[in-house]
């Protein structure tokens, strides 16, 4: 088996010390772990996102990939495309519109 050169593991996992996070329009602090413009991957990243308690992001939409939220601190509701849901700790879901916001 041929070892793998240092471009192509990267492509395949990534550290969370390594990315730099970015503040987006709305204030959330996000970190793109997997995306498809450097990793490969297809119609789905995986990013983290902080989203600071009372803070609302903006709604917004993806028309070519999906956004999968794994909720691991704190409660809020979301709207995904109707209205609004609770989601709690530990919830994972799929949305292609939504909007987020903190207790």
């Amino acid at each position: 088996m041929e070892a793998k050169g240092v471009e192509e593991e990267a492509r395949e996992h990534t550290r969370r010390a390594d990315v730099e996070a970015f503040v987006t329009k709305d204030g959330s602090v996000v970190r793109e772990l997997m995306h498809p413009n450097v990793h490969g991957n297809s119609n789905t990243s995986v990013a983290e996102c902080i989203v600071a308690p009372g803070q609302t992001t903006l709604l917004h939409k993806h028309h070519k990939s999906e956004e999968i939220y794994h909720i691991t601190a704190g409660s809020g509701l979301m709207e995904l495309g109707g209205p609004d849901n609770s989601w709690f700790r530990l919830v994972t879901l799929c949305a292609l519109t939504l909007a987020l916001s903190t207790e």
